[in-house]
């Protein structure tokens, strides 16, 4: 299981120039079993991430319980999760996705520079340093946890954008039946607006999910 998770991750990155051809309307679904490959922990790179924030986890609960025990970087990250706590989640999405989009924007190549390989940032990396569009995406999911959204309501979704040819990473959020997702320029993305997107694979504490389907699939069967 984990060959073949490892070479199906590799494999969509080198995949998406021939798959994408052009934009058709997809809107994300939670509602997609058939395409769960592998636990979540099976997934190195966020096995490790997820390793690290745990080793964090108590310089944030000290830090939600008691602003004085913030380092400087986190205090904002106090202040909006104790303020926030009773809104609404409509209204929590909004916040947390306004606050986190305002942190600073890393490069690749500046990551490249700065750390070893492409590791994803914790939250408390992330507010120390900055990150990338994956690292933003995952601050948001790691946000919204602290404020009471349980781990199969949220997902990290990498993707090809059309509208810039390029991957993109999001959060969507399964908000009472409908899915969201979370933008880097401060908005939320109703279903009849995911069409700008080719889902590639999502990762939350429970599993991964490789959306590419049977062209992909084949593809990673003849390499085993």
């Amino acid at each position: 299981m984990k060959k073949a998770l490892l070479v199906s991750v590799a494999l969509q990155l080198a995949l998406i120039p021939a798959l994408a051809g052009g934009g058709e309307y997809q809107a994300y679904t939670f509602d997609n079993d058939e395409e769960r490959i592998a636990a979540a922990n099976e997934y190195p790179p966020w096995a490790r991430l997820m390793a690290r924030h745990t080793r964090e986890r108590a310089l944030l609960t000290a830090c939600l319980a008691d602003r004085d025990a913030c380092p400087k970087h986190l205090r904002g990250y106090h202040y909006l999760i104790q303020r926030i706590r009773q809104y609404s989640p409509r209204r929590k999405l909004d916040l947390v996705n306004h606050y986190i989009n305002k942190r600073h924007w890393v490069t690749e190549r500046e990551i490249h520079a700065e750390r070893i390989g492409d590791e994803w940032q914790t939250l408390n990396e992330f507010f120390a340093e900055g990150g990338d569009c994956e690292d933003f995406a995952i601050a948001k999911y790691f946000m919204l946890r602290d404020l009471g959204f349980a781990p199969d309501e949220l997902r990290v979704v990498v993707a090809w954008d059309y509208t810039v040819d390029e991957y993109h990473a999001v959060v969507a959020v399964n908000l009472k039946g409908r899915v969201v997702l979370l933008e880097t320029d401060n908005t939320i993305v109703y279903p009849r607006k995911h069409g700008n997107y080719k889902f590639l694979y999502s990762i939350n504490e429970i599993a991964v999910w490789d959306h590419l389907g049977e062209p992909h699939r084949n593809m990673i069967a003849k390499s085993d």
